[in-house]
């Protein structure tokens, strides 16, 4: 019984190392592919920027498609060089005890207070959302620009 067994797994080792190899390349390449064809979220439309003292208040408009959780969103300013800085970043007032993942649907967002000038974001800023849509990765989303 036991050498049917190893004759079975020996004549069929291809499709196991097939197997391994298609499931490394699934989790390689999944992110990518769902942040591509399933993006849980619209682009950002920027409606309103206002200057306040230590930066400027935004306010967004944008669509949610998927049902994930909402864990975090960075905002980063590009400098001259290329390289990126994050930047402050604060999403609710304070005493706002409302929940953080919203429902599918279209959005409007902010005031979210932003340590940049208006000008900065406008041109020389980005910001992505992570969510955590099933167990296999986290999914980043590009939003702006």
């Amino acid at each position: 019984m036991i050498a049917q067994r190893m004759q079975i797994s020996d004549r069929h080792w291809w499709m196991w190392i097939a197997g391994f190899w298609a499931l490394i390349l699934f989790a390689a390449s999944g992110p990518t592919i769902e942040r591509t064809l399933l993006p849980v979220v619209s682009k950002f439309e920027i409606i309103q920027i206002e200057p306040d003292g230590i930066g400027s208040r935004v306010f967004a408009r944008f669509e949610k498609w998927r049902s994930c959780e909402y864990l975090g969103i960075n905002w980063n300013r590009i400098r001259p060089d290329g390289t990126t800085q994050r930047v402050f970043l604060n999403l609710k007032p304070v005493g706002d005890m409302s929940g953080s993942t919203r429902p599918r649907g279209k959005h409007i967002a902010g005031p979210w207070y932003v340590g940049m000038s208006p000008d900065q974001i406008r041109h020389h800023s980005e910001a992505t959302i992570t969510y955590r849509c099933h167990p296999l990765w986290i999914t980043e989303i590009k939003v702006w620009p």
